[in-house]
């Protein structure tokens, strides 16, 4: 076998002689929604990082694209709940890849995929959740006010 094959040898436990060859695990893929996650929560990570300079300095910046002016967040719970949410969108644009390389490696075992999916959904269900806690903080200051609000 030629140096830097792509293949192993492996020496079975039934005969220690004969050599197996195998193929190498190719890495786990991320999709364009995925990569577009990933561009999201790291967008919102930057903006975190101007809005704690923004915070610290008391500068009053703002965001200026097309004519629309946007300010950068100004307090510190927004400075946190942003990058939060910037840490949550890019961990759960990750997250599909992981729960399909897990859900691969436990094929012929059902009761075992039927575990990495049902934990998969309560995952992503409190991470939504989260998420929305988030948000609605953001933009209302609290979640009761957003409840309050369409209650009346």
């Amino acid at each position: 076998m030629p140096r830097g094959s792509r293949y192993s040898l492996l020496v079975s436990s039934n005969h220690p002689s004969s050599p197996v060859t195998t193929e190498p695990k190719a890495p786990a893929e991320t999709g364009l929604l995925g990569y577009l996650g990933i561009l999201v929560g790291g967008g919102c990570l930057l903006v975190s990082l101007l809005g704690v300079v923004n915070t610290a300095f008391h500068l009053h910046l703002a965001l200026r694209v097309s004519g629309a002016k946007t300010p950068l967040p100004s307090s510190w719970d927004s400075v946190l709940g942003l990058a939060a949410a910037g840490v949550l969108i890019t961990s759960l644009s990750l997250f599909g890849s992981f729960v399909r390389r897990k859900f691969d490696e436990a094929k012929g075992k059902p009761l075992l995929r039927i575990g990495i999916l049902s934990r998969a959904l309560l995952l992503l269900v409190l991470a939504g959740r989260g998420l929305q806690v988030v948000v609605l903080t953001l933009t209302y200051g609290s979640m009761l006010a957003y409840y309050d609000l369409i209650t009346s």
